[in-house]
């Protein structure tokens, strides 16, 4: 399936190359209580695997304007802030490709970044993460590790 096809972001997964971090997976799922989970987790020793996950409830919020969707972003960095050394900074509205766009500052132990929403057609259509230095490098999706990451973040989060 070729990227594009389809707005059913739970059928996509990106991943991008950190050069400070490692590898890194992003991975989403629309559950069936209508939020979204985002995992980002290095490859490499278990015990040190960097993680996150982010709930989005109700994202038609998103309809009702940049804030409510400011609203719904920062409610779901809560447990972002809470798992890691991580401060959440500057919330900027913008487009990409004439669509909606959230760009959330987010700084931590492991650098600074950007954590990328994008809102389509009044669905949460892509979510990237920005290396400290720019660069970001998308593939074509791999279903299997979307599975794992998924499962990876229910066991974490106990949902």
């Amino acid at each position: 399936m070729a990227k594009g096809d389809s707005q059913d972001f739970s059928r996509y997964g990106f991943t991008i190359r950190l050069p400070e971090t490692g590898w890194v997976r992003v991975s989403e799922a629309e559950k069936q209580d209508k939020s979204l989970a985002l995992a980002l987790q290095t490859t490499g020793d278990p015990e040190k695997v960097a993680t996150f996950s982010i709930m989005l409830s109700e994202l038609s919020a998103a309809r009702r304007g940049p804030e409510a969707l400011d609203a719904l972003a920062l409610d779901a960095l809560r447990e972002l802030a809470n798992q890691r050394d991580v401060t959440v900074g500057e919330i900027e509205h913008g487009a990409l490709a004439s669509q909606p766009s959230l760009s959330i500052n987010v700084k931590g132990k492991d650098g600074e970044g950007k954590l990328i929403l994008v809102v389509r057609d009044r669905q949460l259509f892509h979510i990237a993460w920005s290396a400290p230095v720019g660069e970001l490098a998308t593939y074509e999706p791999d279903l299997e590790s979307i599975v794992n990451s998924i499962r990876f973040v229910e066991a974490k989060t106990g949902r």
